[in-house]
């Protein structure tokens, strides 16, 4: 309750009740627990709901959600970063940071062409004005990281290097669907895992250490398995 600390803060007052216009609506962390709660009471909600919950709060992130399911792809999502960053800023309390990307991908087998995906890419770039798209059909991926052949958008994820990272939502018959073949432990509870199928250790450490997460987002564990 002193001065204030170099931080997005206004002020710091005393409320017998949580304000309106919260930042991720009503989702947030009890100082003196773990648990992630929702304004609506003191009732602790799973990580599925919470993370879907999250999501439909955010009409602009809600809106890119219908756009790529518009596009009808097999077994889209939208991942990595997308989801992941946007849950540790919330559980740290941050706003909402940019991405150097926002990943879509998908599971077509009948066409494993970059140009298709060069093409979807262009299409949401041209209606959203966004550069940052990338599009990438899972059923082709395998051939770039010397895999055999995927079997699913849900089993290339599992090849991907963090499990908090191998995590895709996607909007379908009116509702947020998760696609998280490790779950969703690691990326709430904050933990930097290595996928147990990613076998290349050094380059995990050193991913990690180039992005900067651990100095990014503080609260953050580095589990070394």
């Amino acid at each position: 309750m002193d001065t204030l600390p170099q931080y997005e803060l206004e002020e710091i007052r005393l409320v017998d009740s949580l304000p309106d216009n919260m930042n991720y609506g009503g989702l947030y962390t009890r100082l003196d627990t773990p648990s992630i709660i929702t304004k609506k009471g003191d009732k602790p909600v799973n990580d599925a709901e919470l993370l879907k919950t999250f999501f439909l709060s955010q009409a602009d992130l809600l809106k890119e959600l219908k756009l790529v399911e518009s596009l009808n792809l097999p077994e889209c999502y939208i991942a990595a970063g997308y989801v992941r960053n946007r849950i540790w800023d919330m559980l740290h309390g941050y706003e909402m940071s940019d991405l150097n990307d926002i990943d879509v991908v998908y599971y077509n087998v009948e066409d494993i062409t970059e140009a298709t995906d060069i093409l979807i890419e262009n299409r949401l770039i041209e209606v959203t004005g966004n550069e940052k798209w990338s599009v990438k059909n899972q059923a082709r991926m395998h051939l770039r990281n010397n895999n055999a052949p995927y079997q699913s958008t849900s089993h290339a994820l599992s090849y991907w290097t963090e499990t908090a990272t191998a995590v895709g939502v996607r909007w379908r018959n009116n509702e947020i669907e998760i696609c998280s073949p490790y779950g969703l432990d690691d990326l709430f509870q904050m933990h930097v895992r290595r996928c147990p199928l990613f076998e290349d250790v050094h380059f995990f450490r050193e991913r990690v250490h180039a992005k900067k997460w651990l100095e990014r987002w503080p609260l953050l564990k580095m589990i070394e398995t």
